[in-house]
């Protein structure tokens, strides 16, 4: 394999953390930041409400606890189960993944297929500790595990990105 060419399998883990980075990015604010905010706003309002014997204010507070719990739920259940199971759906994501780039863009071939995508083809870009995503669009991304990279090749790619003006998040 040359220096421009990784090859990788992606487990159901890296899968779930890729889904909770690119809803995090859908989101105004991050989850782990709008459920206690909403907690201590409605725990709040309760107190406010028995002070000041306010039926509406309670009501609104027990339904700011609700959508809470529901946010909650959906980002520590419901969204992770949904990941795992399209994962295990998504006959070309299974198997081994090679990703090959050079200055017009990337390559992405299994089993199932091969993809071939211009830098500037991606709508933008993520990367974190442990994960590239390449966002073709708000909804569909790509993910690379960053073990898979090098730092001199990590550095490559996200100069052609940057080259191509696809914005980073």
């Amino acid at each position: 394999m040359d220096k421009r060419s990784v090859s990788f399998e992606l487990d159901e883990d890296q899968v779930v953390a890729a889904s909770r980075l690119a809803m995090g990015r859908r989101m105004p604010v991050r989850a782990g930041l709008i459920i206690p905010l909403a907690l201590a706003v409605a725990a709040a309002g309760l107190w406010l409400s028995s002070q000041w014997q306010d039926r509406l204010l309670e009501t609104l507070s027990y339904a700011v606890i609700a959508a809470g719990l529901a946010l909650a739920i959906v980002y520590c259940f419901v969204a992770p189960w949904q990941a795992r199971r399209h994962f295990r759906q998504l006959a070309a994501a299974q198997g081994e993944t090679r990703f090959r780039w050079n200055e017009d863009g990337i390559v992405l071939s299994g089993e199932k297929g091969e993809t071939r995508l211009g830098w500037g083809d991606f709508h933008c870009w993520m990367e974190r500790e442990r994960q590239l995503l390449l966002f073709q669009s708000l909804m569909f991304y790509n993910l690379v595990p960053k073990s898979a990279l090098s730092d001199a090749q990590m550095g490559e790619i996200r100069s052609y990105l940057d080259a191509a003006g696809v914005r980073s998040y």
